[in-house]
């Protein structure tokens, strides 16, 4: 009976301390029970593909989107028709750093799609820990880089004046683009 007794609490109370902390845990891990949908409004969803430094294909709940960062353009990386622009490799390279296989938060401006049919969001992602978490906008994390230029697409402005300054940034110190661009 002690041997029960003993076994049993330990049981109990690591159910009770993953049931307090799941509201914390659960979203980070990708796992959640609010229909991927923050209480920010944002949508969660997870990337699947990075297709260049301004486009990713996104999973929510089973559906793939493809997501045009707002605010963005990134270095072409070429096709059939167009060459590659200086840089595009690189910035391909960072937008996977950031979001491959992540779990990412998405948010819509006052346009949904552009002319090409991908939907325009401004894209957070963790970069942190699940113990020490930092959330980032990819757009202005690009655009600090140097290796997307800030653009106003429409009337999608709720954040310009942050990617603005994400440009001014890497501008002053010569990153990226702003290190062969005079």
């Amino acid at each position: 009976m002690v041997l029960r007794v003993n076994i049993i609490w330990p049981i109990i109370l690591l159910i009770i301390g993953i049931l307090m902390a799941w509201p914390f845990i659960g979203p980070v891990l990708g796992w959640s029970s609010s229909e991927n949908v923050t209480k920010e409004g944002w949508q969660i969803g997870k990337c699947s593909r990075v297709i260049d430094g301004d486009t990713i294909v996104v999973e929510v709940q089973g559906v793939s989107y493809t997501v045009k960062y707002l605010g963005a353009e990134a270095p072409f990386p070429g096709d059939a028709l167009r060459p590659s622009e200086v840089l595009a490799k690189e910035a391909t390279a960072k937008n996977k750093e950031l979001v491959a296989s992540r779990q990412v938060y998405l948010e819509g401006d006052i346009n949904d799609l552009d002319m090409q049919g991908r939907y325009m969001r401004y894209v957070r992602t963790n970069v942190g820990s699940i113990m020490m978490p930092r959330i980032v906008m990819v757009n202005e994390e690009m655009i600090k880089n140097g290796l997307a230029r800030s653009v106003t697409m429409g009337a999608n402005d709720k954040y310009q004046k942050i990617l603005d300054a994400a440009e001014k940034y890497a501008k002053e110190r010569k990153l990226g683009l702003w290190s062969i661009i005079k």
